[in-house]
Order: structure tokens, then sequence, then C-alpha cells
């Protein structure tokens, strides 16, 4: 249980250092997800329609040293598979968050006990 606590407060914080980000990159991750054009849409109006400017990445898998590449980006929101949606961000230089992690970053939503990788939630 500890641990659990310990990776929700990780995830919680990457929620805070995301209300920051004025320049939000979008990172797809694989391309066979099912609805992925909509789900990018979603986020992508979630954005802009929160004042903030949005940049699209398709990358294979990601790590540090492709993300560093977008030096301009403030925080990144990660669209793949569940199983690869949660990524411990400790060794990236901006927090990355999932679709809903940015929800309640963009005040969309508010953080509870309902937590969820499912592209489709």
């Amino acid at each position: 249980a500890v641990g659990t606590n310990k990776n929700i407060m990780k995830r919680f914080h990457q929620i805070q250092r995301t209300k920051e980000a004025q320049i939000i990159g979008i990172v797809v991750a694989g391309m066979g997800i099912y609805g992925s054009f909509e789900i990018i849409s979603s986020i992508e109006k979630m954005i802009e329609n929160s004042g903030r400017k949005s940049y699209t990445f398709s990358v294979g898998r990601i790590n540090p040293e492709k993300l560093a590449n977008f030096s301009e980006i403030e925080a990144f929101c990660l669209v793949s598979c569940a199983e690869c949606s949660l990524v411990d961000s400790r060794d990236f230089h901006v927090p990355i968050c999932t679709p809903l992690e940015l929800q309640c970053a963009l005040d969309i939503c508010h953080w509870s006990s309902f937590y969820s990788t499912d592209l489709n939630d």
C-alpha cells in the first residue's frame, strides 16, 4: 500500500507541474491505438480551449533523449496503450502525463479516487 500511495503522489505531482505548462506536446507512441485520431483531436481541443498551445508528435517508444529534442515543450501528454501510458518521468526534462491527468491539470475534471489509463474513459 505504501508503494501504491507513493506512485499516486508522483502522478499527482506531475499534474501539478503540468498545470503550469503553456506549451504541451501530445506524444503518440504506437500507431495501433483504436480511436487515437479522435482522442488526439479531443486533447488538442482541450488544450486550445485552455488558452495553451499544443504540438503533436508521433514516436515509436519514448525516451528522455527523443523528448529532449523538443526543448520548447513544457509538458507532454502521452497517448499510448494502457500498458505503456504510465511513465516514470524522473529522467525526463518535463512532466509526462496521461490524457486523464491532463484533464485534471486543465481543470476539466478533478483528481479523485478514480484512476484509469484506458483512453476511452
